[in-house]
């Protein structure tokens, strides 16, 4: 029997998705999303995935995903280690996506139709990981 993982996350896009090509000419979009807990006593705890869209999707990617707004991932994760600047060892989730959901603007006027030019967030650019 093969084997199967699949991972759903909603959160908040880090960052406007950047396009790029791979050298067969491939679209690929790629984006921060932050997911933030709340624990009962009140802190606060943010995990941060990493997504690519590969494809026709990626276009779409690039034109809607925005700063701030709020987004329904369905993918494969994949967890990657790297080197930080002080040489320890960190680790971030990677998910290929599948499939994309736009549900909330970066204003907080609901359902993302179109890229605002006026973005703001919840997080800062410190607090995304590169």
């Amino acid at each position: 029997m093969a084997s199967f993982h699949q991972i759903t996350v909603v959160g908040y896009a880090g960052g406007d998705a950047d396009l790029r090509h791979t050298g067969e000419s491939d679209p690929v979009a790629g984006f921060s999303l932050g997911v933030t807990d709340k624990s009962k006593s009140g802190d606060e705890h943010t995990e941060w995935y990493r997504c690519s869209v590969w494809g026709k999707s990626a276009d779409v990617a690039k034109e809607y995903i925005r700063k701030g707004g709020q987004v329904m991932v369905i993918g494969r994760p994949r967890v990657e280690t790297f080197k930080r600047r002080d040489l320890t060892v960190g680790a971030m989730c990677h998910i290929t996506v599948d499939r994309f959901v736009l549900l909330g603007s970066a204003n907080g006027e609901g359902k993302q139709d179109a890229p605002s030019a006026s973005s703001s967030s919840q997080f800062s650019d410190d607090d995304v990981p590169l």
